[in-house]
């Protein structure tokens, strides 16, 4: 199975050596992009979820590697139009950096 940008360069090669539609080529990858972004999304989450919960055990619910890992998960929501989620972990990470 090719990896997305394994497959924006085969389509890059198949555009040029076929003198195919260049416009086309970049559509076609895009959308491979966009399909392993989802994939990605989809498996991300059950790590920060595991992530957040092995850090706050080891290090404590305040410590600033808790509220990273809460700001790198909150952008996997507002990338999944989860604002509202994003939104009340970024204000939790804010909080946790104020008190360093």
């Amino acid at each position: 199975m090719l990896t997305a940008a394994e497959k924006a360069t085969k389509d890059r090669s198949a555009d040029r050596s076929n003198g195919g539609d260049v416009l086309k080529g970049y559509d076609r990858q895009a959308r491979n992009l966009l399909e392993s972004a989802i994939i990605c999304k989809d498996h991300a989450e059950p790590l920060y979820k595991r992530a957040l919960v092995i850090k706050e055990k080891a290090l404590g619910s305040d410590h600033p590697n808790v509220a990273e890992t809460l700001e790198h998960y909150a952008e996997l929501l507002k990338a999944t139009q989860r604002t509202a989620e994003a939104e009340a972990m970024l204000k939790r990470a804010a909080v946790m950096r104020a008190k360093k």
